[in-house]
């Protein structure tokens, strides 16, 4: 009979010591990272660029849960908001650090561009990059053309545009102001401003037909030609 109870409590400490590691077990095994919040990466937001040109870096976000670790295997979903450029995906998984990644593909019209990440169950966000004008393929005349302008007076002034490849006006380009022999120009260079645009007047000074070439003064193959008649 006492052998009886020597099996019988030794199966009980053995249920019991089973039912404590058991509950250790259960305990340890972590439960699975939810995302909760996703970020830009530094540096990733707020790019510089050319339009109609990748930004030199991908676009990254790190999805996060709510401890601040990083999620992995987290589908991001990517949306061009503004600015009618491109990207390489439209959605990407977060590897082991959280970052999900894209190429962006500025717009052909310099300004604000705008790119939107976003997971499913968080509040998307939106990434910014400005389209900075390409370099000056034209200088357009905008007007000052075909003047006829009396002996000793000066013309209306000579205005022209600096334009990139797309249309979008081009700053800072100096231009060169070219007459032939006749009339005096007001100045000989000028630099176009913001809005791309550069001007420059004559003074007539005999009764003639007139030329005036506005150049651009790093690239002498860029360039337009006033015509008119001095009277």
């Amino acid at each position: 009979m006492e052998q009886q109870r020597s099996f019988a409590r030794l199966a009980i400490a053995i249920t019991a010591s089973l039912s404590l590691i058991a509950g250790c077990n259960s305990s340890n095994v972590a439960a699975p990272l939810v995302a909760a919040a996703i970020s830009a990466v530094q540096g990733s937001n707020a790019q510089i660029g050319t339009v109609g040109q990748p930004l030199a870096n991908p676009v990254t976000v790190k999805v996060l849960a709510a401890n601040g670790s990083p999620v992995a295997g987290v589908m991001v979903s990517w949306s061009i908001e503004s600015g009618a450029g491109s990207i390489s995906i439209t959605s990407s998984s977060t590897d082991s650090l959280g970052i999900a990644a894209v190429s962006w593909t500025l717009g052909t019209v310099a300004g604000t561009d705008s790119l939107m990440a976003s997971v499913s169950g968080l509040t998307p966000i939106v990434l910014s990059a400005t389209a900075n004008a390409g370099a000056v393929v034209a200088l357009v005349k905008v007007s000052g053309d075909a003047q006829v302008v009396a002996t000793g007076s000066s013309a209306q002034p000579f205005v022209v545009k600096a334009v990139d490849a797309y249309g979008n006006a081009v700053a800072g380009v100096t231009v060169s102001w070219i007459p032939d022999s006749s009339g005096t120009l007001s100045v000989n260079t000028t630099v176009t401003g913001s809005d791309g645009l550069a001007q420059d007047t004559l003074v007539a000074d005999q009764a003639t037909t007139y030329q005036v070439m506005a150049e651009l003064q790093s690239n002498a193959t860029i360039e337009t030609t006033f015509t008119g008649t001095e009277n």
